[in-house]
């Protein structure tokens, strides 16, 4: 009977609902790769109940704390498997004196960390961090197996950000979603006489592009559109855009913003129901990205929601038609709602299955790993 590769799926974080929904996927997915056992490892600084996340001590919850919690653990377990799969930890200097000791690690990217750093914090902070990062990031890569990035952007950005040579193994494992658990949204009505758009993020930031879509709405504030706007906002968004809110709310009833905060799935799939269209993100070169892997694209695709956004999606074809990558003004939105109006919730989702299932993801990451498994089974032979 062939051995099988033994993985761990270490995860280290902050509470966040959206990182436990990707949790909850992966512990689903991972019992049954073919000719791996695996094992999922996830800490987080507070747990909900029958969860089977474990909290973190109290000592190791803050930022740095969390770090080297991930190395102590690292150091006492990583032997027990062929490969650790751990999210890159940014500006982090433990890496410094760890990383040497755990080669087996197999590192998840999802974003140019340098860049990131330095976008965060517009200040001395981010500079000294986006500093630091070069350096400990930099040993933490190039100490490690192997590279996870959700993008394609990524695998170029490490490759030559982090001076990697061409043979070095990176993978590319995009954001997935169970489509099968994913509630379908009712269809809408095409007797409505308003066009109703969803946009969700669990925090706004720049990126997500809110301050594009407002200042559309801002300049159109004075058309006369044939069918009235609402546009859905839902997450934290701050108290920055109030004045922008309240002045496109007051106008002439044309374009009507909605605001609710954050909200769980049950409650934001009733307002999905209403809306012919989601907004991905229409701000992803803010960070030096042109294409993207959202988990909320996906999510809202599995429901049945046309995507409009702002760049590229790493798992979806340039001419996939519930899919708009090129941003554009409050036109371009009606022009591609109206596109996309007549075509059922079911429709979409059966489209968009084969490119957004998770399922599909880890089997592609199963082959990946059996393939890098053996490559440095071979590199131990021959050093033998």
């Amino acid at each position: 009977m062939k051995k099988p590769i033994k993985v761990a799926y270490l995860v280290i974080s902050r509470y966040n609902p959206g990182l436990l929904k990707q949790i909850e996927y992966d512990y689903k997915l991972t019992k049954n790769i073919k000719d791996i056992l695996w094992k999922n490892f996830t800490f987080l600084d507070q747990v909900e109940k029958n969860s089977s996340s474990k909290r973190l001590p109290f000592l190791f919850r803050g930022v740095f704390g969390r770090r080297l919690f991930a190395w102590l653990w690292l150091i006492k377990n990583a032997y027990k498997y062929d490969f650790v799969i751990v999210r890159h930890m940014e500006f982090d200097v433990f890496a410094i004196l760890f990383a040497w000791l755990v080669p087996n690690r197999i590192l998840v990217h999802h974003s140019k960390e340098v860049e990131e750093l330095k976008f965060l914090r517009k200040d001395l902070r981010g500079l000294i961090a986006s500093n630091v990062e070069i350096i400990t990031g930099g040993i933490s890569v190039r100490t490690s197996c192997a590279l996870l990035t959700v993008s394609k952007d990524l695998i170029n950005y490490q490759r030559s950000s982090r001076k990697l040579s061409k043979d070095f193994p990176i993978f590319l494992f995009p954001n997935g979603i169970i489509v099968d658990n994913t509630p379908i949204l009712r269809n809408v009505s095409n007797k409505n006489s308003s066009i109703q758009i969803g946009f969700i993020a669990g925090r706004f930031l720049e990126w997500h592009g809110l301050d594009i879509l407002l200042s559309n709405c801002i300049k159109d504030i004075d058309k006369d559109f044939e069918n009235k706007i609402i546009i859905h906002l839902i997450g934290n968004i701050g108290s920055r855009f109030d004045e922008q809110i309240r002045l496109i709310n007051k106008f002439n009833g044309k374009i009507k913003i909605k605001v609710y905060g954050p909200l769980r799935q049950k409650e934001y799939w009733k307002i999905f129901c209403k809306c012919h269209i989601g907004i991905g993100s229409l701000a992803m070169y803010r960070i030096g990205l042109t294409d993207g892997c959202t988990l909320k694209v996906r999510e809202m695709l599995a429901m049945g929601l046309p995507i409009f956004s702002g760049h590229k999606d790493t798992a979806l074809p340039l001419n996939f038609p519930y899919y708009y990558s090129k941003g554009g003004d409050i036109d371009d939105i009606i022009k591609f709602t109206e596109k996309v109006s007549k075509v059922t919730r079911k429709e979409v989702r059966n489209a968009s299955y084969k490119y957004i299932d998770k399922k599909i993801c880890f089997d592609s990451l199963g082959k990946n790993l059996k393939i890098l498994y053996k490559n440095n089974q071979s590199k131990t032979t021959l050093k033998r």
